[in-house]
C-alpha cells in the first residue's frame, strides 16, 4: 500500500474500544535524539521512558498493563498530533511521530 493512500488518526489506529486498554508505543524524541516509550491516553501521549527505558522492560513487567497505567512522564501532545507527524511526507522533524513499537524484544515469525 503506498504511503500516500495511509491515513493515520485515531479512528483508523485504535481499537474499536479506544482508550480502554493500556495502550503502549515508542516515538522519536528529536528533542532528545532518540526514541521513546510512551503511554497512549484518552488525554494524550505522554512520555514514560523514565519507568520504561524499553517496550521489552515493560512487557517483562509483572503487571504491564496496570505498570504502564500508573506510570506518569512528560506530555509529548494529542494522538492526533502524533499521528499527523509520523507519515515521512510533510513530517516537522522538530516534533515527535510515531515509532515501530518493537525495539529489544525476540520476534518470530509465524511458520518460521
Amino acid at each position: 500500500m503506498p504511503i500516500a493512500s495511509i491515513t493515520l488518526d485515531s479512528g483508523t489506529t485504535l481499537p474499536q474500544d479506544g482508550f480502554s486498554g493500556a495502550l503502549a508505543g515508542r516515538v522519536w524524541r528529536p528533542d532528545l535524539e532518540g526514541p521513546a516509550v510512551v503511554a497512549i491516553r484518552a488525554d494524550g501521549v505522554d512520555d514514560v521512558t523514565r519507568s520504561f527505558p524499553t517496550i521489552r522492560d515493560l512487557c517483562e513487567a509483572d503487571d504491564p498493563a496496570g505498570a504502564l497505567r500508573a506510570a506518569q512522564g512528560d506530555h509529548l501532545g494529542t494522538l492526533e498530533a502524533l499521528l499527523r507527524n509520523t507519515r515521512p511526507d510533510g513530517r516537522d522533524p522538530n516534533r515527535p511521530w510515531f515509532l515501530a513499537p518493537i525495539d529489544l524484544q525476540a520476534i518470530k515469525a509465524a511458520g518460521v
